[in-house]
């Protein structure tokens, strides 16, 4: 049953949706927030996005999957409407507007072989390590200067799957990845001697979907605002949740909402 506050909210909403004009979003394939599959887009960014513009009245034309790089071009150069599932930088608020949330915080953790006889608590614990990261990512000031203070060994990839090819092979021994993306592709690499460390994330990022400045008023922005935090309130986002990100429920660190 859907909860009372979110019908009434989906009724105010629906009186400014006939003059709203249809988005059209794009993104790029990161599972499990965006899944290629069946000739469409899903994921867990991509259904929370429909549930909310839904709720807040927000058409959507379609939803196009493409490289990041050129995704976030065509956001940039004013070709569509939103990108997600993009983190927060001061170089994109040239051009984008940002909702006062995120769709879901992103943590980022480091990974070792099950088998490895050490653990880690922390960037103290770096020291003499042969760490895979992927080229062109970014990572925290702190994280570098852990690395760059201690004698570990950087080594850079092209892809996580390779890192984690290279981590698995006992070539590297510890790979920094996001936490959920990085389950996804162990179990596509039908690699099971690989564990992260989820309670000491290295960082963490708010995934948003991003508006184009030119193309998308500032009122649709604050009202995807308000339906994303009202969803969030709801039972129908916990469950959401869990179907994608079940088995890290257990493993993740407590966090403030978002």
């Amino acid at each position: 049953m859907v909860p009372r506050f979110l019908l009434v909210l989906f009724c105010l909403f629906s009186l400014s949706a006939a003059a709203a004009e249809p988005l059209t979003l794009v993104c790029d394939i990161w599972p499990p927030y965006q899944v290629h599959g069946d000739q469409k887009v899903s994921g867990f960014s991509t259904e929370l996005i429909r549930e909310v513009c839904a709720l807040a009245g927000i058409p959507i034309t379609v939803i196009h999957a493409y490289p990041w790089k050129r995704a976030l071009l065509m956001l940039e150069t004013d070709q569509v409407d939103g990108l997600f599932s993009a983190n927060h930088t001061e170089e994109r608020t040239r051009f984008a507007l940002y909702p006062t949330l995120p769709l879901v915080k992103s943590p980022w953790v480091l990974w070792a072989r099950r088998d490895a006889p050490h653990a880690y608590a922390g960037l103290q614990d770096l020291r003499g390590q042969r760490i895979g990261v992927v080229r062109g990512y970014s990572y925290t000031p702190a994280f570098w200067e852990a690395l760059t203070q201690s004698d570990s060994i950087i080594e850079e990839a092209p892809s996580d799957e390779v890192n984690f090819r290279k981590l698995s092979a006992g070539r590297l021994d510890l790979a920094v990845a996001e936490l959920h993306n990085g389950r996804f592709l162990l179990q596509q690499e039908k690699l099971e001697n690989l564990k992260p460390f989820p309670l000491h994330p290295i960082k963490t990022d708010g995934l948003y979907l991003i508006f184009n400045k030119k193309r998308v008023p500032q009122e649709t922005v604050d009202r995807f605002s308000e339906s994303l935090r009202a969803f969030k309130d709801s039972e129908a986002y916990q469950v959401l949740y869990n179907h994608y990100f079940r088995e890290n429920l257990l493993t993740l660190p407590p966090s403030p909402e978002g």
